[in-house]
C-alpha cells in the first residue's frame, strides 16, 4: 500500500479478505466519494481523501501476503466512521497503526508507502513506520526530514495576518548531515561554504523570504536525541531545547 501526496483518483475502499487468498477482495462499507468519513476542528475528510491517501495504485501491485492475525476484517470495520457510527480521529489513528504493525511479510515491509515530492523527494517504507511506532526506537532522519516539510507547508499557508508577526523558517536535517557533527575526518567530507548556504534556504514552491521570518528552527541531533536551536531574528539570540528526558 501507497500513500501519494497530492495525487489518487476515488473509488471504494477495500482489504484483502484472506492473506491466502490474496486476490479475494471484500468491500467494507461502499461510501460516496463526498461522503464525510470523520470531521474534527480541523476540517472533514471524505471517502475520497481516504482513497487517494492509503489505497492509490493499490490495484496496480501483484498481490502480496500479509500477516493480519491481529487484525481481524471486524476490528478494521471500526476505522470507517459513518453517521451510525461514528469514530474519533484518534480512535481511527489507533487502528492504522496496529494495521501497520501486524504486517510480517518481507515484501511488503519494503515497501512505499508514503511518498513525497513536493519540496524534495522522499520515500518512507512500510518497514520505517514500523520503526516509528515501535517504543524507544530512533527515528529515521527521512521520516523526520517528512515532518518538518509538512510543518513547514502548514506554515506557508497560514493566514497572512496569522503569521506577520511571527513566521517561522522549518529547516530539516540537511544541515546537520553536511556539517557531518561527531563524524571522523575519513567518513566525512566538510561541505563548502556555499553548500552550507543552501540549507537555510526557503522551501522550494513556497512564497516567503527567509529574511522576513522571526523565527528559525534548527534540528540537531546529539548523543542520538534531537535538539532545537530556535533564532530569534527580531531579539536577536538563540534558545536551546534540549528534548532529553530528565530523571525524576
Amino acid at each position: 500500500m501507497k500513500k501519494e501526496v497530492d495525487s489518487g483518483s476515488p473509488s471504494d475502499v477495500e482489504i484483502l479478505e484472506n492473506p491466502t487468498y490474496s486476490k479475494k477482495r471484500k468491500l467494507l462499507h461502499v461510501l460516496d466519494d463526498s461522503e464525510v468519513v470523520y470531521e474534527d476542528d480541523e476540517g472533514s475528510i471524505t471517502q475520497a481523501d481516504l482513497q487517494r491517501w492509503f489505497f492509490d495504485d493499490w490495484d496496480k501491485r501483484a498481490p502480496v501476503k500479509v500477516s493480519i492475525d491481529r487484525c481481524t476484517n471486524d476490528f478494521l470495520m471500526v476505522s470507517l466512521s459513518t453517521k451510525d457510527m461514528p469514530v474519533t480521529k484518534a480512535d481511527s489513528i489507533d487502528v492504522l497503526c496496529d494495521c501497520i504493525m501486524a504486517i510480517e511479510d518481507d515484501t511488503t515491509l519494503e515497501m512505499t508507502w508514503v511518498q513525497s515530492f513536493n519540496p524534495f523527494k522522499i520515500e518512507i517504507s512500510v518497514k520505517d513506520l514500523q520503526n516509528i511506532l515501535t517504543i524507544n526506537q530512533d527515528m529515521i532522519l527521512r521520516c523526520f526530514d517528512m515532518v518538518v516539510q509538512l510543518l513547514a507547508n502548514k506554515e506557508s499557508r497560514r493566514p497572512k495576518g496569522e503569521i506577520i508577526n511571527n513566521r517561522k523558517h522549518y529547516m530539516d536535517m540537511r544541515f546537520w548531515r553536511m556539517v557531518g557533527f561527531g563524524k571522523l575526518p575519513k567518513y566525512h567530507q566538510d561541505p563548502t561554504t556555499e553548500e552550507l548556504a543552501k540549507t537555510p534556504d526557503c522551501w522550494p514552491s513556497m512564497n516567503y523570504y527567509i529574511t522576513g521570518c522571526r523565527y528559525v528552527l534548527m534540528p540537531w541531533k546529539f548523543n542520538g536525541c534531537h535538539t532545537l536551536f530556535v533564532i530569534d531574528h527580531v531579539k536577536k539570540h538563540v534558545t536551546f531545547i534540549d528534548f532529553t528526558p530528565t530523571q525524576d
